[in-house]
């Protein structure tokens, strides 16, 4: 995306100072989970006007995941902070909006991506982190920072095999907000993978 000038001052290239690490969280049998990315801005800070391009390797999905969410992380708290705005740029690519508190310059934040697709990959690929802000986007569709980073090798991300559910009882007939459902089931035998505490069964 970038085009170079023929001299350093009139140069184009993306800033390739700033910091990008990726680490996946859920090590488990789940076939979605959530990728983090801790990124230190060097240019500039990130703020509301900012836009994330995010690369992912092309053995993830093309659509990236299914109802993803973006958020940044309150590392000091250990929970999610703003919620940020997120979509499909184009295959293999996401676009997030910058969020109404600018994370400063030279300090790092870490964006958490839920919702992405997992798969089994033989070797990791590299992520393409670029940060920009909307006014040169809009202009020159253009990354003012731009920094690859490493997929994770570790865990094993597969599917289990379906659950088995061996009843389905219901507190009462009307379902209201008020009412229990409860389910039993058997956890398959699991292959390669192993169930974690972190795991969660939805309906």
């Amino acid at each position: 995306m970038a085009v170079v000038g023929t001299t350093a001052t009139s140069s184009n290239t993306p800033l390739a100072t700033m910091t990008a690490v990726v680490a996946r969280a859920l090590v488990n049998v789940m076939d979605v989970g959530m990728v983090s990315f801790t990124i230190t801005p060097k240019g500039a800070d990130w703020g509301s006007d900012g836009l994330a391009y995010i690369s992912f390797p092309t053995y993830y999905n093309p659509n990236i995941g299914e109802m993803m969410r973006c958020s940044l992380y309150d590392t000091k708290a250990k929970a999610d902070g703003e919620r940020l705005y997120c979509n499909v740029a184009w295959d293999y690519t996401l676009r997030v909006m910058g969020p109404s508190t600018a994370q400063k310059k030279d300090a790092a934040f870490e964006l958490r991506v839920y919702g992405v697709s997992m798969n089994l990959h033989a070797a990791a690929g590299n992520f393409g982190v670029g940060l920009t802000n909307a006014t040169y986007w809009a202009s020159d569709n253009k990354l003012t920072e731009f920094k690859t980073a490493a997929d994770t090798t570790t865990g094993v991300w597969g599917g289990a095999l379906t659950i088995d559910v061996t009843s389905i009882s219901l507190s009462s007939n009307n379902l209201r907000a008020s009412t229990d459902v409860t389910v039993a089931f058997k956890l398959p035998v699991t292959a390669n993978t192993v169930m974690a505490a972190s795991d969660f069964v939805a309906m």
